[in-house]
């Protein structure tokens, strides 16, 4: 859904201490080609719609989304990449993301993996999920 995508995007560009961690380095699905670490790379695992059988409401149905953050830093130790986790959890949690056409009824942090580490590259890796409940909006 491109709305979410968008509402996610700009929310990483929101200046503080996550968007300084990763230098502003959040893509979408995967990195740009050289990009240095760290970085995060988020995507929609799934989306999936909630019907409501009542008429006066039904233009306001709910969809559930998942949406997976990996961050990825390459450094000796996890240390840089369990920093990012603490800013990026403290830039998502429980958040009311700004979704065009939609009203974001809550963004909840289900999982965090990691850290993980891929010896053959070097690379430190969490993966973080969140869960984002959506309700349409006739505005």
């Amino acid at each position: 859904m491109d709305e979410l995508n968008l509402a996610i995007k700009t929310r990483g560009q929101v200046v503080g201490d996550y968007k300084t961690s990763i230098d502003g380095k959040q893509f979408l699905g995967e990195a740009e080609q050289d990009s240095e670490y760290p970085y995060v790379v988020f995507t929609i695992l799934n989306g999936v719609p909630e019907y409501t059988f009542s008429p006066e409401i039904a233009s306001e149905a709910f969809e559930d989304f998942l949406v997976q953050f990996n961050i990825y830093s390459q450094n000796t130790s996890s240390e840089e990449a369990g920093t990012i986790l603490r800013y990026l959890k403290a830039h998502y949690d429980n958040i009311s993301l700004s979704v065009s056409g939609f009203k974001n009824m809550d963004m909840t942090r289900t999982n965090v993996f990691g850290p993980l580490p891929e010896k053959d590259e070097g690379l430190w890796v969490y993966v973080v999920e969140y869960r984002i409940h959506l309700q349409g909006s006739d505005s």
